[in-house]
């Protein structure tokens, strides 16, 4: 399973390069806009990008349903799993969105199990629009 030990690699690297750019941050950084705002660090973007290029890669190749499935799982449980800053929450939040082109290669089975902790654990009144379309697409 490349794609999943990739994601799982994207994913472990930003949350080390978080914690390096909040370790080395002086009190008072992004305070009223001044400084070096560890929330505004390049570092967040990177890793989106870099994420979304490695699941249209996936997405292009026609992915393993079960495979999909993994991949999908990760990035759908990432910001409730996953014990990292929480600047970085928001990031794997918007992530999420990434895992809807995958949603049509997953397993009916895990589908069904990913809408059911989605719908437990995401409660519908705090639903931003990218989960509101993700939760969409594992009810197809």
């Amino acid at each position: 399973m490349p794609y999943t030990e990739s994601v799982n690699g994207l994913i472990d690297e930003y949350i080390e390069k978080s914690r390096s750019v909040i370790a080395n941050s002086r009190p008072g950084d992004g305070l009223m806009g001044f400084g070096n705002d560890p929330k505004k660090n390049p570092c967040h973007m990177e890793f989106y990008e870099s994420m979304e290029r490695l699941i249209n890669e996936m997405v292009a190749s026609s992915p393993d349903p079960g495979e999909a499935s993994s991949v999908a799982e990760i990035l759908i449980k990432a910001p409730e799993t996953i014990s990292c800053p929480d600047m970085c929450r928001w990031t794997l939040v918007a992530a999420r969105q990434l895992a809807i082109p995958l949603i049509p290669y997953v397993t009916p089975e895990a589908k069904a199990e990913l809408k059911a902790w989605f719908n437990d654990f995401v409660p519908r009144r705090e639903r931003l629009p990218v989960e509101k379309k993700l939760y969409s697409a594992l009810s197809e």
